[in-house]
């Protein structure tokens, strides 16, 4: 079973995916039955359960802030869920596996949880081990991207104001995001490399010229770079967005884990605790803004189903794109 959440003028809308597709539950029906399911597992699972729950959380992939923010909000959903499954021991793995790798490892049993961004065309064949929650975890700004550039290159991008002249950039992304597959697609000049350690080296001796970063993360990279004397700088005026969603990839194995962190998880956003977890480690994000100069280009993400698309685009751009300031460009194809 795959469950979503989606935000609409600001009030979560549940809705449950099957093989048939999506099927709309208002909150006040699906939500009660959801927990109440939960709960009886729950019951179930203490009474049958007197050990301790290790899970074991993936963070590979993430950086810094991210993970911060990832172990709080699993915490916080692991708390929540004591009373009904027991007390858990939280472990941290991060061995550099590549996101697929993470989702078999998952799938296995071998680690319980962790986070993925950007495709959901694979759900209806997912493996069936695995329980994939789809939540506004970062309430659409991963998708919303600035460019990291060598300073030389500022000059040049702070000027990029039409679709010609944003697509004679070369971009950086790292090997197996799935970021790499979507500028490729767009027909856009993309170099890749195996961490961000490496890209930003590589940005440093001007291999490419920008590395599209998350909002969310791009000043703490930055700092990063400046403390290994690397001589990059923000594109103040240059956005690029696509849907990427954030999943929370469960495994099935034991069962009840994956019964334990959805009850967990969806009574964080029935309670507004997980909004406020957000805000707690992205505060710039509390009223985020665009500036009133910004270029946002746009580009499709085929790895998406429509419905998913659609959904993240339509709040995005009820949130962020009303400045009458901004030029908006929509990237080919």
């Amino acid at each position: 079973m795959f469950y979503t959440l989606e935000l609409k003028d600001d009030t979560f809308i549940y809705t449950r995916l099957t093989s048939m597709g999506f099927y709309s539950f208002i909150k006040q029906i699906f939500l009660p039955l959801l927990l109440s399911h939960l709960v009886c597992t729950g019951v179930f699972a203490a009474s049958n359960n007197k050990a301790i729950d290790t899970i074991t959380h993936s963070t590979d992939g993430w950086s810094d802030n991210q993970v911060k923010y990832q172990v709080a909000l699993l915490k916080a959903a692991l708390e929540e869920s004591r009373t009904l499954y027991g007390d858990y021991d939280l472990q941290l793995s991060n061995t550099g596996l590549s996101s697929s790798r993470t989702i078999w490892q998952i799938s296995n049993g071998k680690i319980s949880t962790g986070f993925s961004a950007g495709t959901s065309v694979e759900l209806e064949t997912l493996d069936a081990d695995i329980e994939r929650l789809l939540l506004p975890f970062l309430r659409s700004l991963h998708g919303l991207r600035q460019c990291l550039t060598h300073k030389s290159n500022i000059p040049l991008l702070s000027n990029v104001s039409s679709i010609e002249s944003f697509n004679k950039i070369s971009f950086g992304q790292g090997v197996g995001w799935a970021e790499a597959q979507i500028y490729p697609a767009a027909g856009l000049s993309l170099i890749t490399a195996s961490s961000v350690d490496r890209l930003l080296l590589m940005l440093e001796k001007k291999r490419f010229q920008c590395l599209p970063l998350s909002v969310l993360e791009i000043d703490q990279i930055l700092e990063q770079a400046k403390a290994n004397n690397h001589d990059l700088a923000i594109v103040p005026n240059l956005y690029i967005f696509y849907p990427n969603p954030v999943f929370i990839n469960i495994t099935k194995q034991p069962k009840h884990i994956s019964y334990r962190v959805i009850y967990g998880v969806s009574r964080l956003f029935e309670t507004g605790k997980a909004e406020t977890i957000f805000y707690d480690y992205f505060a710039q994000a509390v009223h985020y803004t665009l500036p009133a100069n910004a270029h946002i280009f746009l580009l499709n993400n085929h790895l998406l189903t429509q419905s998913d698309a659609s959904r993240i685009e339509s709040y995005f751009y009820a949130h962020y794109l009303q400045s009458k300031s901004l030029t908006i460009h929509k990237a080919l194809p």
